[in-house]
């Protein structure tokens, strides 16, 4: 039955829909995450952007570990005559592009319905985001990576995850900077152990690697911020986007240097480590040397009058 869901959605394949689809499903991957964390942490609230952070790190895991227990292969492998148009990596239950989407959505909604009191912006992005989400799911089908029920448990996943994690951040009262803070020092205890032993065993799934690093690069950095750099994201308008601008060209740069390296595990991970630590440190420092350099001008053409 889900192979002729498949099917039927193939159907309309040709190379611009190819592209459409394309294009939709980036909405699922890790960089579009590591975008959104950023313009949050740049731009709006470094609080918001840790708790996305954390959770989106902790749903990947997940996920990466359910692919494996289950391990159910994708629609393309399991029947030939599905286009394999988009390869992905990996086992196919729950989707991960569709439970990453929800985590994103699902938690900006959170901090929607919590700072803004205007019943309009709630509904336009439920709508927003719903829609978006289905496009995501169909984006996965069309592509001949996922099942339907891979798709919609992968929504739900990311959802329930979501308010688990922030029905614990209430309950535990975890908002708080100390309490932040010490929950990054034990997560990054144990990456570190996780990495050694999938190290010792030899294991050869990149996706959790890349996660792990991902975590340790947010929260290292984050860290650091907390302790040396005290950056603040409440700035001017054009401040902002001077930073979001150079701190992406800065990332893409990375991610094309770390690009060049061989060895796919290593490549990956390092990318995803030193763009996330360059997100919560690197561009933070330069903000603050910007907002320095700006006030020693401003105090400069002060004194010359």
């Amino acid at each position: 039955m889900e192979i002729e869901i498949i099917k039927a959605i193939q159907s309309i394949h040709n190379s611009v829909w190819d592209t459409i689809f394309y294009i939709i499903t980036l909405c699922g991957e890790q960089m579009f995450f590591l975008a959104v964390f950023a313009l949050l942490y740049w731009c709006f609230s470094k609080s918001s952007a840790i708790r996305l952070g954390l959770i989106y790190c902790l749903s990947a895991i997940i996920n990466n570990v359910t692919k494996i227990i289950v391990k159910r292969p994708r629609p393309y492998v399991a029947d030939e005559s599905i286009r394999n148009i988009h390869t992905a990596t990996g086992y196919s239950f729950p989707s991960g592009h569709s439970q990453s989407y929800s985590v994103i959505a699902t938690e900006i909604g959170y901090d929607i319905f919590r700072n803004s009191k205007k019943k309009s912006h709630r509904i336009t992005y439920i709508i927003g985001a719903s829609i978006l989400g289905i496009l995501v799911a169909l984006s996965r089908m069309y592509l001949g990576q996922h099942y339907l029920t891979d798709v919609i448990c992968g929504l739900l996943f990311g959802a329930v995850i979501v308010v688990l994690c922030e029905l614990f951040i209430s309950l535990f009262n975890m908002t708080k900077k100390l309490n932040i803070l010490y929950v990054l020092y034990v997560g990054i205890v144990i990456c570190f152990i996780a990495i050694i032993i999938l190290i010792a065993t030899q294991s050869s799934h990149t996706s959790i690697y890349k996660y792990l690093c991902l975590f340790l690069g947010v929260s290292i950095g984050h860290i650091l911020n907390e302790k040396v750099i005290h950056f603040d994201p409440k700035t001017t308008v054009a401040n902002k986007y001077i930073i979001a601008i150079t701190g992406y060209i800065f990332c893409a740069i990375i991610y094309l240097l770390f690009g060049l390296i061989g060895n796919e595990i290593v490549s990956t991970s390092l990318v995803h480590f030193f763009v996330s630590f360059s997100i919560t440190a690197i561009v933070p420092l330069f903000a603050k040397w910007l907002e320095r350099r700006k006030s020693h001008v401003k105090h400069s053409n002060i004194d010359s009058l």
